[in-house]
């Protein structure tokens, strides 16, 4: 695998409500600027720029999870198509309603899990950057190394 430099990251907007990353609507490219990091949103008519200084750059978290709400979804579904067929089975009418919400339930387990949710969070002092990631792990992985190792380098300078 070649060394390669990433000096600029593409994803969804997301917001940090709390420790939620909330999904919003629009684009975010993050690029590193000299010593700055830029953060450009594009969002309809509206275009948001940001500059943070690399050197305050606390820590970067690269996450990958499940679709929660599919997941919670899907173990719902299932469950009540589980108990319906348990149900009908006594009962000695036809469980193909119920075998089809265990089937669906369990498409929607399988889903979440394979759709993984991965969301890149550089945080600063003042300021967190969220966005999703629209292409490859790795690309974005590299980025945040390039970046702690610049920040490492400035901070050792002062």
């Amino acid at each position: 695998m070649r060394n390669r430099q990433h000096t600029e990251i593409k994803g969804s907007c997301a917001q940090m409500w709390g420790n939620v990353l909330v999904p919003t609507n629009g684009t975010i490219t993050v690029k590193i600027d000299g010593d700055n990091l830029r953060a450009t949103t594009q969002s309809g008519l509206e275009k948001k720029e940001s500059w943070t200084r690399i050197q305050n750059i606390d820590s970067i978290e690269i996450h990958s999870a499940p679709v929660y709400l599919l997941l919670v979804l899907g173990v719902s579904i299932g469950m009540s198509g589980l108990g319906n067929f348990v149900a009908t089975l006594s009962n000695g009418s036809s469980p193909i309603f119920a075998f089809f919400l265990l089937l669906l339930g369990i498409a929607l387990i399988v889903i979440s899990i394979i759709k993984k949710q991965r969301y890149v969070a550089i945080y600063s002092l003042r300021y967190t950057i969220p966005l999703f990631m629209k292409g490859s792990p790795e690309t974005y992985q590299q980025f945040a190394i390039q970046v702690i190792a610049l920040a490492d380098k400035l901070n050792q300078s002062n």
